[in-house]
Formats: C-alpha cells, sequence, structure tokens
C-alpha cells in the first residue's frame, strides 16, 4: 500500500479545521499487506532473483535453507522455483 499515513500528521495538518482532530482519530489503523514473493534460481549453486523486485544474489540460498525475505525490497519469500538458464 502507498497511500499509508501519519494519522499525527493528518491531524496537524487539518488543525485548522473545527472537529477534524476527533474524525481521524477515530478512523481503524491501516493495516498494510506484506508482499510476497519467490527466489528464481538458474541453477543450483548460482545465483537467485527476487520475482518482486529483480534484484539478484549470491548467497541467499543453497539446497537446504534460503532466505525468508529480500534484502533489497522485502517481500517474505515462499521459497524457490527454477528457472532455466536464459533468463
Amino acid at each position: 500500500m502507498d497511500d499509508l499515513i501519519s494519522r499525527q500528521a493528518a491531524i496537524d495538518a487539518l488543525d485548522c479545521i473545527n472537529g477534524a482532530e476527533e474524525v481521524l482519530k477515530a478512523l481503524p489503523p491501516a493495516k498494510p499487506e506484506q508482499k510476497t514473493g519467490m527466489w528464481f534460481i538458474r541453477k543450483w549453486g548460482g545465483d537467485a532473483k527476487c520475482s518482486n523486485c529483480g534484484y539478484r544474489f549470491n548467497d541467499v540460498y543453497d539446497t537446504e535453507h534460503h532466505d525468508r525475505y529480500c534484502r533489497f525490497c522485502g517481500s517474505k519469500m515462499l521459497g524457490i522455483g527454477f528457472r532455466g538458464e536464459t533468463e
């Protein structure tokens, strides 16, 4: 979600409007969604690419373990997918 704002910043911005503070304080908090993705690999022992941001890493996985989150965009990784040599 790219439209999350600070409740206090909105209250400060609308300070001149009578009753705005009470309305904003009564709004429910926003619940940001966690991005998810997969590591795409070309071959075992090679590099891996995040399916969301496309950033490539050389040390995010092995045959037993993989990083749980992308170090670049923060997406939660759900596993490893295999891609052909040409990608």
